[in-house]
Formats: C-alpha cells, structure tokens, sequence
C-alpha cells in the first residue's frame, strides 16, 4: 500500500504494477488551528478513517482477508506519528494482520529495480521529494522536498485553459 494524498495504490507484491489505484481524498484529513495554521488529526480519529477506508480496500479492492497478508506500507518520510500509529493498530487489532512493513516509499523503486544505490526523484500531488539512498541504507540527512507537484501543475493548466477560453 502507498498513501498519497491524492491517491493510494494498492496491490500485492509479485505484480509488477498496482491492481488498483484509487482516490484517497479522505485521508487528507487536517485540523484547522487558526488562519494558515493546521495539524493532522488524532490517533483516534485516524483509527475511525483508516478502519472504513482499508475495509473497503481489503475486502472490495483486493477481495482477500487481511488475517492471511503480510502488509508493506510504502511511508513518506514525514507522514505524521498519529497516522503511522493509527494504522499499525487498525491493521493488527481490527484486521488481525499477521505482519506488516514500514518501508520508506522513497527507497521502493531502488528495490524493485535491484539496484542498492541511487537518488530517486518522486513528484506527488502535494510536492516533491528526493532522497539518496547508498548500500541500500537511505540518507535522510540529503532529503529534501520542493513544493511543487501535482497540484500545482493541475492550478498552472487550469489557469491557462481559463486564459485561452476568455481570449
């Protein structure tokens, strides 16, 4: 599983792509502090998100009981504590997961080309992250994010396709 926050690809290990890419507009879950000020929401509160959404991914997505997978979790280096949390208890309390994997989701790619070394460039939704990655050991000391990815494209094409309908 790798949650963005525009979509979330699930899939099972031995496939070569995701089976189902999906929207996962309801983990872009924010609380709002004050003006241009937010946070993420509880561990409770993720529990209840994260419960009905990998309900409908196990058992409407993928058809199979979670009881019988081990679980990878592609992870963003700053996903946030209370989701991490929410979903190691969802997985092993309420779905009875046998095991699962936090896996840096900017290291994947190395692995699944064979390669232990390398810089992997990876433009989300949100914005885009590149890490470094040596003997198969990632450097978080070289990563970075920029904040321009796939929403920002989609605003720029926007804006222009407004451009050209009022020319």
């Amino acid at each position: 599983m790798d949650f963005g926050s525009a979509l979330t690809k699930i899939g099972f290990a031995t496939e070569c792509r995701p089976r189902y890419i999906i929207p996962s507009t309801q983990l872009r879950q924010r609380k709002r502090i004050s003006k241009g000020l937010s946070t993420t929401i509880t561990e409770k509160e993720w529990i209840d998100v994260l419960d009905t959404f990998l309900n409908k991914v196990f058992f409407h997505y993928l058809c199979v009981s979670p009881k019988d997978r081990r679980v990878i979790v592609c992870d963003p280096v700053q996903a946030a504590a209370p989701f991490r949390q929410a979903l190691a208890y969802v997985l092993f309390k309420r779905f009875s997961a046998p095991a699962f994997a936090f896996v840096s989701s900017c290291v994947v790619p190395l692995y699944l080309t064979g390669l232990n070394a390398g810089i992997v460039i990876d433009v989300g939704y949100d914005c885009a992250r590149v890490l470094a990655t040596i003997a198969g050991i990632p450097v978080y000391s070289c990563y970075s994010t920029a904040q321009c990815g796939g929403r920002h494209l989609n605003y720029l094409m926007m804006k222009e396709m407004h451009e050209m309908q009022t020319d």
